[in-house]
């Protein structure tokens, strides 16, 4: 994904949640919430790990609702904010996972932790 795709998605996904998530609009949804009961339906229905899902669960402490992007400076700071105590090897194995089971998908450079949350875009989408 190249830096335009990028930029057309968050620009698409704050023009969504403006009309969605305005709590006068006829069409509101809570996003914190739906996403949460998504991840979980989404869990309970895939063979994604505990670990895993509790690293997706702390990546939430990183997640701009607005543009749908999950982004982390680090690891170090993942870990600092969260609390989580996995290796770098470890938590980069649960990333990749939960990209395979099709919660997030990475964009940007290989170096940076830029993610794009697919569940809450999804939620977005259906309910314009």
């Amino acid at each position: 994904m190249n830096n335009n795709e990028i930029e057309n998605i968050k620009i698409q996904s704050k023009n969504m949640y403006k009309e969605v998530c305005d709590p006068t609009s006829l069409i509101y949804i809570n996003l914190e919430e739906s996403t949460l009961k998504s991840v979980v339906n989404k869990f309970l229905d895939s063979k994604t790990s505990k670990t895993d899902l509790n690293v997706l669960i702390n990546l939430l402490e990183f997640w701009d609702k607005e543009t749908s992007f999950i982004y982390v400076e680090s690891f170090d700071l993942f870990r600092l904010k969260t609390g989580v105590i996995l290796t770098n090897g470890n938590l980069s194995r649960a990333i990749k996972s939960l990209e395979e089971k099709g919660y997030i998908m990475k964009v940007g450079t290989h170096n940076k932790l830029e993610y794009l949350f697919k569940i809450p875009l999804q939620l977005l989408k259906e309910n314009l």
